[in-house]
């Protein structure tokens, strides 16, 4: 009885249980934060029959110190899963909480609170940007375009956003601030400096909110490829089959082959990375191309490089090189193949990292060749034995399937006996061989009760994962939850992007241990979602939880599709090009080169990048996406432990009052399950990757028999060197490694980094060619029209779309549009040749067509601009002259190109036309390209200016000057030009050759301000008097801004600057100062990193001296321009050294003059006040006891711009020290008068222009004492020093130099605003003659004029003098206004330099030859015990570039510090640091890379920077080269009768034994002929001239340097 009694009561208990406890809530929210965004959460209420009120609120204080908060209130009933939706605004980073209160409605009443951390994650939209290219050269644009898109990818960007340009040193190079999108997009550029800082560059593009993204692009010198090389391999070897075949391929960028040698270089990598010696295994082999443009190189690389079998796999690099016949260019590549121990590999794939007792465990096995190929599916069995231990003595079981395709499922069923297991081990075994696979761990439960969710297969009949279908949105998906235990109540939600998108519940009355659950794929779900599934047990209130991954096609809403009326088209051919996407979207079309996709990738936007991008908002943990094999895309699970990093691991947080289970990860041993085994008995494939090295993925592997096997990349096989039909290809097995873990690697073994090959490209052709922006029409599609560049390529279109409702769509892929000729030319010009020089012309015919082509080629000379050299006309000198074109035929092979040389000598100077064309019955071509012929020697520019200022009524009077024209007797004939300008503005001159201010180079970071500084100037004075127009502004902006870039190049880590940057020792204090300025002055025209200004500032404050001085301890390159500002280095012991020299005060006023351009509120100013008054106390000392009128006129302009109370006195000393000449102009010098004098003196001896350079000291000295003069607003003072500077000017309105053309131009600006006027009109009439043409009042000689006013002043007029007729100019000029009048003359010197500053010997070395050209330079100075900064310019003779990849070593001599080229490398600037009394040698390569004959000597200059005064120059030539070196071997004739003259010249050398008398010429092949025909005794050779010649050079010199200095 009562034991029925207490049945029934337990009974009922039971039935009661579920509601006698307390309620049961379970928050799951996603856990990270995210600001402007919509916040989702899931709230769960069980175990109770009440519905209860919950508040939810996420606050706290942001570090913008503000406090954020949102709330709600939601009613949840039992068993009810609700979703809440909290709008996150425009929140900042800050320590974010979620927080939940809740409470039942009815009796008994329940309260629950709790709360948890929240990850603040600034993203909230995404951030895509696109350029033109991934890697750009110097002083190329950067184009691209910034797409803002939510995670829906639509363009709901409210705000404005910034971006800005970072060099590889992080400083600002240009920003954009707050702009705004068009339809989610902006679209900007910039164009880089020609020496910019090379290395990775980065756009920063940030968001409201503080969310950024960057793009990396990379600044390199480089030329884009004309054909590529391949090395085609097969995938794998091993030691047992290492026999291969190599597959050499070259290919032209537009497809065609190549012809020419192949050379293959095979050598192992070294495994150790601190190892960078190439090892001694080595097997090289040449052979030449096929007519395919492929060559196969058998190779046995264990015979071959003598290896040893390696337990190990090894990498094997094949290095090819190939050289183009035709041309003689090389390209090389190299590729990488490994051996291995084993041929096949058996590996296992784990569907989730643990197993769950009670539950089946699915893995696969994967058995495949070692390139990834499955095995014969008719082969033998694989071997799966295993057990529930470590110990594999307990490894009963055994399943023995046979690989389907290479895979076979192995399902596993662990008892749910937990006592027994705690592991699975396993090993495989197949063809005898032993593998050993990695352990899978148990799941972790306080109940050991499990669940698992699976996808069901959709198609019941075949259930193979091959046939799974992807997963898309709108489809109907059903998922499968198994369990160990009966459950009531399943919750089940759905994770994408970070969010929540679904949460549901199941309920039933009846337990069950399997659920079914059908969802719906919606957009929110792609492009991978996770489902988590938990139930709540009733005993314990654990929560039983797992999750799985399934990815979703249909990200795009947009679709995208481009396509155009041809596949192929010539150069210059019309392309239309559609693309067809949503009505009224925005496209963005990019097109590049294929040899820019050849270079580097990564700079376009594609699908796989959004979709990346997209599954970046998935806070949990991240898998991979098993993309190789298809069944990863629907079964991934989760594999975590526990409940915990179950949740954790889906990347949400979970609240609430049930146990969710966590467990402390146990540390096993870190080795397959056979670690009690010993070493040599683990199978390579327990090591080795699955990477598949090969380099096609067509790779396979052919029939595997016993047989010797070449096994070819393409999939073909070689047997006796007889190639078989190519197999059956077989589908490779595509494996992910990430979900293999922590395979064992070899110990202490490093792969050494693969060897990149120099980046070599071709230069002349565009490199992009679409970037536009255009917008569909109504119809849905986009139309782009544009004619096709000429470069014989193929281009890559592709293109993306913004549509407002749908968002952003990307074509899937791009479109090909191949540039090709089937019949063409290629023209090869040297940059330049001179005068009296004969050039073989060589065209190259191709012939693409499938057979034989007879086509003739014609040069043709209409204008009769040279004259044609053949075996006729210029060994017999009885040929035709004024021959107007020359015809060649040709036949050329299909596929093939023939080369065409034709041999000229120009008539003319300036440039020739090359006009060539090439026809056959079928096609034709013709190029036209333009050849520059040079006049002799080296060019001498002269200029004299006048300024002419008639504002004033008491100016308005006829002005007249007469200007003498001296053209030396030496001076090279044809090269003199004559030219008078004029221009109604100060600084005219200056804006219209912004470019070429000096006409010297600029290499060093004091040299480059030349580019930004003048910029500035004119700017400002432009701005300021009102004439400043579009094209200027953006002209000087970008000078200003790659000059910006320049400069950034030469600052040091610690903010100061150097000439040569961090190669110098140290800092210097006047470039910092120097830079500071000019950054503080381009400050409000462009973008600059003011971090940079302030270091920069806080760095030159360091340097102050404790009496108030500035100290110099870097390099000083110009000793004058610092105003002797040189001080001697610190003591040893670190003590100041307080003596300074007599211009100590000239550094002090200079830093003090950048430091004072700073605004007065600026912080720095603000902060040491008191050390800028130190130094202008100190300065005002130096200034009143100073005898230096370049000091005290430095010093004065700094105590005006410091408002010193001693400025007056300052100034009174400056104007007593000024100077005037005969013509009342002013002037400040630190020269002597007597030595002034000097050059009118030496002038009328010699007539280099050096000599006539202005002293920069003067120059700069002047242009401060008028710039104090216009802060005083003396104006009409500072008039004649105007007159003085403007006179010192030459033709392109710079200076002598660098600092003294900064300071004059400031100088000149300055004044300009002052007397600029509106109105403007005046006339300026020119007379000219010679002097035999008697005086001007009888003869006056012809007359011109120029004519100025308002709407012209800023228009350079010029007039070309007849320099015959031009020995005088006369100008006379009347009007109202300002003009510059310049009378500029120039001509060459073919002759040494006078009286030379420097020694000078160039010398050619024993190693040149017809081919190559190695030049040794030495010199010394010899003025004196030290120079400035030194520039030697190294002139290469006609058809000789410099080898740029060997000048680099010239910077080991510690005076080099820079090496550049010029000119298409025909002209080598060597810069130093400075030139002393002990000889300095320079050795200069270069390789002959056009046939020139007869060369003519060229100059080797070197010159003091900061004083052309001190100045050398002098004359080399190649060695000889005649008409019958560079004679074409097609040329049978001109070979018949050069080889029959050198017949004739050997037999008169036999038969001279005895010296005779008689006069030679030369002909132009450098044969003497007789003019006797019988007196040929003085047989003189080339060499012998030069040496005679030399002596007499040298003779003479010792003659000059006696007379002028006895």
């Amino acid at each position: 009885m009562w034991a029925h009694f207490i049945f029934v009561i337990l009974i009922f208990l039971s039935i009661l249980k579920p509601y006698a406890s307390d309620p049961v809530y379970t928050v799951v929210a996603p856990s990270k934060l995210r600001p402007n965004s919509d916040y989702h959460l899931s709230i769960q209420l069980e175990n109770t029959t009440q519905s209860a009120s919950f508040d939810v609120s996420i606050s706290g204080p942001s570090t913008q110190s503000n406090f954020n908060r949102i709330d709600t209130t939601v009613i949840v009933r039992p068993y009810e899963s609700r979703i809440l939706n909290l709008e996150i605004g425009e929140w900042a980073k800050g320590n974010y909480k979620l927080i939940i209160k809740g409470r039942t409605d009815g009796e008994p009443r329940y309260e629950f609170a709790n709360e948890t951390d929240l990850e603040f994650d600034s993203k909230s939209y995404s951030i895509f940007v696109q350029t033109d290219k991934a890697v750009y050269k110097p002083g190329q644009t950067v184009r691209f375009r910034a797409i803002i898109v939510n995670p829906s990818l639509i363009p709901n960007l409210a705000g404005s956003l910034d971006i800005f340009i970072k060099d590889p040193k992080d400083n600002l190079i240009k920003q954009w601030k707050r702009i705004f999108t068009h339809r989610g997009v902006v679209s900007e550029q910039f164009a880089l400096s020609d020496q910019p800082p090379l290395g990775d560059w980065t756009i920063i593009v940030e968001v409201a909110g503080g969310q950024k993204s960057e793009k990396k692009f990379s600044v390199a010198e480089y030329v884009l490829p004309t054909f590529s090389v391949d090395v085609l391999l097969p995938p794998y070897a091993t030691y047992n089959r290492s026999d291969v075949v190599a597959t050499v391929k070259a290919t032209y960028t537009y497809g065609k082959p190549v012809r020419g040698d192949a050379t293959l270089t095979v050598q192992p990598r070294i495994r150790h990375a601190a190892i960078s010696f190439r090892p001694l295994e080595q097997y090289q082999t040449k052979l030449r191309l096929e007519a395919d443009g492929k060559v196969d190189i058998p190779v046995n690389i264990v015979r071959d490089l003598n290896l040893k079998s390696d337990f190990f796999e090894r990498e094997i690099e094949f290095f090819a090189l190939v050289e183009e016949t035709l041309t003689g260019r090389k390209y090389n590549k190299s590729s990488v193949m490994k051996i291995y121990h084993k041929e096949v590999k058996v590996e296992m794939i784990k569907t989730s990292k643990t197993f769950k007792p009670g539950l089946k465990y699915t893995a696969f096995l994967k058995v495949a060749y070692q390139d990834d190929t499955p095995v014969d599916n008719d082969g033998p069995p694989v071997i799966l034995r295993y057990g529930y231990s470590y110990n594999e003595n307990h490894w009963n079981n055994t399943i023995e399937k046979v690989p389907y395709n290479g895979i076979t499922q192995i399902d596993l069923y662990p008892p749910k006996d937990t006592e027994k297991i705690g592991v699975i081990g396993l090993r495989a075994e197949f063809r005898g061989q032993t593998y050993f696979l990695e352990s899978i761990n148990m799941a972790q439960s306080p109940s050991m009760n499990f669940i698992q969710v699976i996808q069901k297969q959709q198609d019941q009949e075949d259930s193979s994962i091959f046939n799974q279908k992807p997963v898309r949105v709108g489809d109907e998906i059903t998922f499968i939850v198994n369990a160990t235990e009966p459950f009531d109540n399943l919750v089940y939600e759905v994770m994408a992007k970070g969010d929540l998108v679904l949460a549901r519940n199941v309920r039933s009355i009846r337990r069950r241990t399997t659920e079914q659950i059908v969802i719906t794929i919606n957009h929110r779900m792609t492009p991978r979602a996770r489902l988590l599934v938990y139930y709540i047990r009733d005993e314990n209130k654990e929560i039983v939880a797992d999750s799985l991954s399934f990815n979703v096609d249909g990200t795009f809403k947009t679709p995208v599709s481009i396509s155009s009326n041809v596949n192929q088209t010539k150069p210059g051919g019309m392309v239309d090009i559609q693309v067809r996407t949503k009505p009224s979207a925005y496209v963005g079309l990019l097109g590049v080169d294929q040899s820019v996709l050849l270079l580097k990738s990564g700079f376009d936007i594609t699908q796989q990048d959004v979709l990346n991008e997209l599954e970046s908002y998935d806070s949990g943990s991240r898998q991979s996406n098993g993309g190789y094999y298809p069944w990863a895309r629907y079964w991934l699970w989760s594999g975590a432990t526990t409940a915990a990093e179950i949740f954790a691991d889906s990347g949400v947080v979970i609240l609430t009052n049930s146990l969710v289970h966590r467990y402390e990860h146990k540390i096993y041993f870190a080795m397959p399950m056979a670690a009690s085994a010993s070493f040599t008995r683990l199978g390579s494939a327990d090591f080795e990757s699955s990477n598949n090295i090969g380099e096609s993925e067509e790779l396979i592997m052919a029939d595997r028999l016993g047989k010797r096997i070449f096994f070819t990349a393409d999939g073909g096989v070689i047997v006796n060197n007889q190639r078989r039909p190519d197999p059956k290809p077989l589908a490779a097995i595509k494996l992910d490694d990430t979900i293999l873990e922590d395979r064992l690697q070899p110990p202490d073994f490093k792969i050494t980094p693969k060897f990149e090959p120099r980046i070599v490209l071709r230069k002349t052709f565009p490199e992009t060619w679409i970037w536009a922006n255009v917008t569909t029409g109504n119809d849905g599609v986009a139309r782009y029209s544009d004619s096709i560049p000429d470069t014989i390529t193929s281009w890559y279109v592709s293109a993306f779309a913004v549509d407002s409702i749908t968002g952003l769509g990307i074509a899937p892929d791009t479109l090909k549009i191949n540039v090709f000729r089937p019949f063409f030319i290629k023209l090869s010009l040297p940059y330049s040749i001179i005068r009296g020089e004969s050039v073989s012309i060589q065209a190259i015919v191709f012939n693409y067509q499938n057979k034989p082509v007879k086509a003739e080629v014609v040069m043709e000379n209409p204008a009769d601009e040279f004259e044609f050299t053949n075996a006729a006309n210029e060994i017999e000198f009885a040929g035709e002259q004024n021959i107007l074109e020359k015809r060649k035929s040709v036949t050329i092979a299909p596929f093939d190109g023939v080369s065409v040389t034709f041999l000229i000598t120009p008539k003319k100077l300036g440039f020739i036309n090359i006009r060539i064309r090439a026809s056959s019955d079928m096609a034709g071509d013709a190029v036209v390209q333009k050849l520059l012929v040079k006049p002799e020697g080296q060019t001498q520019y002269f200029n004299k200016a006048m300024f002419i200022n008639a504002v004033n009524q008491q100016d308005r009077t006829l002005i007249k000057r007469n200007i003498s024209v001296e053209i030396p007797p030496n001076a090279v004939p044809g090269s003199v030009r004559v030219m008078v300008s004029g221009i109604s503005d100060i600084l005219g001159p200056t804006v219209n050759h912004l470019d070429d201010l000096l006409r010297m180079p600029y290499g060093c970071g004091e040299q480059n301000m030349i580019n930004l500084v003048p910029n500035i100037v004119v700017t400002n004075y432009l701005e300021r008097v009102n004439r400043m127009t579009d094209p200027i502004r953006s002209k000087t902006k970008n000078h200003i801004e790659t000059g910006y870039q320049r400069e950034l190049t030469y600052r040091r880590d610690d903010g100061s600057f150097s000439a040569f940057g961090q190669s110098d020792k140290a800092g210097s204090t006047w470039l910092t100062a120097f830079v500071a300025k000019t950054f503080i002055q381009a400050r409000p025209h462009i973008d600059v990193d003011n971090a940079v200004i302030t270091k920069s500032i806080e760095w030159l404050l360091t340097r102050q001296r404790k009496d108030g001085s500035f100290a110099e301890y870097g390099e000083v390159h110009n000793k004058a321009l610092q105003g002797g500002s040189a001080i001697k280095p610190k003591a040893v012991d670190g003590s100041d050294e307080t003596e300074t020299n007599d211009n100590a005060g000239a550094l002090t006023a200079f830093v003090l003059i950048a430091i004072l351009h700073e605004t007065k509120s600026d912080p720095i100013r603000v902060r040491h006040e008191s050390t800028l008054q130190r130094a202008t106390d100190f300065l005002y000392s130096r200034v009143s006891s100073s005898t230096s009128p370049y000091e005290v006129a430095i010093g004065s302009y700094a105590l005006h711009l410091a408002d010193s109370q001693h400025k007056d006195l300052a100034y009174k000393k400056l104007m007593a020290m000024t100077k005037r000449d005969q013509d009342g102009l002013m002037h400040w010098s630190i020269r002597p008068d007597q030595e002034q004098n000097k050059t009118s003196d030496r002038l009328k001896v010699v007539a280099s222009d050096y000599l006539l350079y202005p002293n920069a000291v003067d120059i700069e000295a002047t242009s401060y004492a008028i710039l104090t003069m216009a802060l005083r607003s003396e104006i009409d003072q500072a008039i004649p020093a105007v007159r003085w500077l403007i006179s010192k000017q030459n033709s392109n309105g710079g200076f002598s130099s660098t600092q003294d053309t900064v300071i004059g131009l400031q100088a000149l600006g300055a004044i300009a605003e002052r007397i600029s006027t509106a109105t403007v009109k005046m006339a300026v009439n020119i007379k000219h003659g010679n002097v035999k043409d008697g005086d001007l009042s009888t003869n006056p000689g012809p007359q011109q004029a120029l004519y100025f006013n308002t709407d012209n002043a800023l228009v350079l007029q010029q007039i070309q003098l007849d320099p015959e007729k031009t020995d005088w100019v006369q100008l006379e000029a009347s009007g109202f206004g300002t003009a510059i009048i310049q009378v500029s003359y120039q001509y060459n010197l073919a002759v040494s330099a006078e009286k030379p500053a420097f020694f000078l010997n160039p010398q050619k070395d024993k190693t040149s030859t017809e081919n190559y050209l190695q030049l040794s330079i030495c010199t010394y100075y010899k003025e004196g015990n030290s120079t400035n900064m030194a520039v030697m310019e190294v002139e290469l003779p006609s058809g000789y570039n410099a080898d740029v990849d060997a000048l680099p070593a010239a910077t080991r001599a510690k005076e080099v510090k820079r090496v550049d080229t010029a000119n298409n490398d025909g002209t080598v600037i060597v810069y130093l640091d400075r030139v002393t009394r002990d000889e300095l040698c320079i050795t200069v390569p270069a390789h002959r890379t056009h046939h020139v004959a007869n060369n003519k000597p060229v100059p080797v200059t070197i010159y003091d920077y900061y004083d052309r005064s001190k100045l050398s120059r002098i004359f080399y030539e190649p060695n000889l080269v005649t008409f019958c070196d560079i004679c074409p071997q097609n040329e049978i004739e001109c070979r018949a009768r050069c080889s029959q003259r050198q017949s004739h010249r050997q037999q008169r050398q036999r038969n001279d034994d005895s010296s005779r008398t008689g006069t030679t010429s030369f002909d132009r092949y450098g044969e003497r002929e007789w003019e006797d025909g019988a007196n040929h005794s003085l047989n003189l050779n080339g060499s012998s001239i030069l040496i005679i010649n030399a002596i007499i050079i040298a003779f003479s010199s010792t003659i000059f340097n006696f007379i002028h200095n006895p």
